[in-house]
């Protein structure tokens, strides 16, 4: 090794070691050839005019040329960004791998995806995001445990929580219900206290029976009592008399239906028990009902004693007689008929 070098060279170099390594800027560079130390043929480190390297493997590299300060790497345009990344191609980790991608969505099949977050009070969540109308909505699991449903923000943070289940299935909502039909199952809406398109408000009368606190209004009959539809009220039974029951609180009750004589009866009650009265009806009387009757004056008529039978007013009834005349050998007896309005009054008398 020469003495005149003025540099302090490194012990034991292998042949074809440069000196400084990294070269030092306007410093000379020396290599060892094996035997002894001499000029490096590349002198004057100089800037590249190479492009960057983007990426590869990890080398410390040989080149003693230097990159300007104001050099720029490219982007890797294999690799999504941190932010708002669109992916080309499929998304893959220890949990769930994407079946294929297009425009905007994500399609995972045969796989799990999981959200989740490591603090005791995080609410995990799933958000959709209408970029363009600001709004999101999404579902999350709430601190109560129950699988919820609101408003979120941009970040996927719940606002609100009107609507969640809970761990037996129960569904807890916070406002009206609407249901677009009737339930039709005890599996669906147990409590039918909701509002749907049959505008059916607030409380009922379950079909095991109730107290109402007003007025029963029924749908209008549009038959007649002679046959035809069936009434808005029907009262049956298949094994019994058929009636309803009619109570003044405190005061008197009865009830009132058909037997099974198919005749209206009344009774029970405040009656007591087995005791029943008959309703007449023309049913019963042939159609011959009699109303507006009255007792019309025939006329007095004096029965000799011991004197035959006489009927001195065809179908007229004796209805008043004077004092017993023994002296006087007659009796007076007074006779009316029974006289029924119609058209005008009329006499009843003989058949």
């Amino acid at each position: 090794m020469s003495d005149a070098l003025p540099y302090d060279f490194p012990q034991d170099p292998i042949p074809g070691q440069l000196w400084p390594d990294p070269p030092i800027m306007y410093q000379p560079v020396y290599i060892y050839d094996g035997e002894k130390w001499g000029p490096y043929a590349g002198d004057s480190v100089g800037p590249s005019e190479a492009l960057p390297i983007m990426d590869g493997a990890a080398t410390p590299g040989v080149s003693v040329l230097y990159q300007r300060g104001d050099h720029i790497h490219p982007s890797d345009t294999t690799r999504a960004p941190t932010h708002a990344p669109v992916l080309t191609g499929m998304v893959a980790d220890n949990i769930s791998v994407s079946s294929w991608y297009t425009s905007g969505v994500i399609y995972i099949n045969n796989a799990l995806v999981v959200s989740q977050m490591p603090d005791v009070g995080g609410q995990p969540s799933i958000t959709v995001y209408a970029l363009d109308r600001g709004y999101a909505m999404g579902m999350f699991f709430d601190t109560n445990n129950h699988l919820a449903f609101g408003n979120m923000d941009a970040n996927g943070v719940p606002q609100s929580n009107p609507v969640n289940i809970d761990v037996n299935g129960h569904m807890h909502v916070a406002t009206t219900m609407l249901v677009g039909r009737d339930p039709t199952g005890a599996t669906e809406v147990a409590t039918k206290n909701y509002v749907d398109t049959r505008t059916v408000v607030g409380d009922y009368v379950p079909l095991s029976g109730g107290t109402m606190t007003g007025q029963l209004t029924t749908h209008y009959s549009s038959g007649s009592l002679n046959g035809g539809p069936p009434p808005s009220v029907e009262v049956t039974s298949n094994d019994g008399d058929a009636y309803i029951s009619f109570h003044r609180e405190g005061a008197f009750a009865c009830n009132f239906g058909f037997g099974g004589d198919w005749r209206p009866w009344y009774g029970g009650g405040s009656f007591g028990g087995g005791v029943v009265f008959k309703l007449w009806t023309t049913l019963d009387m042939g159609w011959a009902v009699i109303v507006d009757g009255r007792l019309a004056f025939a006329g007095d008529y004096t029965h000799a004693i011991n004197s035959a039978m006489a009927e001195p007013y065809g179908g007229a009834m004796a209805t008043g007689q004077d004092g017993h005349q023994l002296l006087m050998g007659s009796q007076m007896f007074r006779y009316r008929y029974f006289q029924v309005f119609t058209n005008g009054w009329w006499t009843v008398g003989y058949a």
